[in-house]
């Protein structure tokens, strides 16, 4: 198999033409307290089947 990320997020934004922007989140633990906190990113897909926001999708990374 291959060993591309694959990655689960939700749409926020499909205002660009074949192209959402899609919100990442991951939970850590806090390093001196311990209590747990969300991280977010953001990341620009291409998006041929339109995905609508709140939409949450799978994206993959490719070659550049």
């Amino acid at each position: 198999m291959n060993n591309r990320r694959r990655m689960v997020g939700v749409v926020t934004s499909n205002k660009m033409t074949k192209t959402v922007v899609v919100r990442l989140s991951r939970r850590l633990a806090h390093l001196k307290y311990g209590k747990q906190v969300t991280r977010t990113k953001r990341v620009a897909a291409h998006d041929e089947q339109g995905a609508r926001p709140g939409d949450t999708v799978r994206i993959v990374e490719t070659r550049p």
